[in-house]
């Protein structure tokens, strides 16, 4: 297992998609404002997502912003 920081990775596009598969509709909705850049808008520039993957299987997700 690895955990991965969304922004330091080559292939978000792979990661948006495998987001955007949660059955949970807040995993659809991070995956949309990935997908069309507002999340660093909508969530502060210091937010951060983090993958739990195997490989390129996707685990968990989560993400952390600092309260402001």
């Amino acid at each position: 297992m690895q955990i991965k920081e969304f922004s330091q990775t080559d292939n978000k596009d792979f990661w948006i998609g495998k987001i955007a598969q949660a059955d949970w509709s807040a995993g659809k909705y991070l995956a949309q404002i990935l997908r069309d850049g507002s999340f660093y808008e909508l969530c502060g520039s210091k937010t951060k997502v983090f993958l739990l993957t195997e490989g390129n299987e996707l685990l968990s997700f989560c993400s952390y912003a600092e309260k402001g």
